[in-house]
């Protein structure tokens, strides 16, 4: 768990689990959401006990959703 810095600044709060090695599977949350949609899927040790095999995953919160940053402008 990190928090990222976007190009235009703005803070991005994300999430990674499994072999970086691998290819990579990016869980994005829809409107009005925020990554904990994820949280059954990346808190299940069967899931992720494969997943690490399989896969590297990162889950992030989109700007201005959950405990990511928010644009002071409009865009």
């Amino acid at each position: 768990t990190r928090m990222l810095v976007s190009a235009n600044g703005i803070q991005v709060y994300a999430n990674a689990a499994g072999n970086p090695s691998k290819q990579a599977a990016v869980f994005i949350h829809g409107f009005v959401w925020s990554l904990m949609a994820f949280n059954d899927i990346f808190h299940d040790s069967d899931w992720t006990s494969h997943l690490y095999l399989m896969s590297f995953s990162c889950m992030y919160d989109a700007r201005g959703h959950g405990r990511s940053g928010k644009p002071d402008t409009d865009e």
